[in-house]
């Protein structure tokens, strides 16, 4: 679980930051369920040009 917050922070947009950061107790499983949707079309994508 701490993988996916250092990765969504390193190159997270503001918007996820902002909707991690404030509910982070009060939002379990969205923030949750985000990193996760967030992370898997953001890791190939971005991990697709620089390679």
């Amino acid at each position: 679980m701490e993988q996916a917050a250092w990765i969504l922070h390193a190159m997270a947009p503001p918007r996820v930051s902002h909707s991690v950061a404030p509910p982070p107790i009060e939002a379990p499983p969205m923030v949750s369920a985000a990193p996760i949707d967030d992370a898997a079309r953001v890791s190939p994508i971005r991990e697709s040009p620089p390679r």
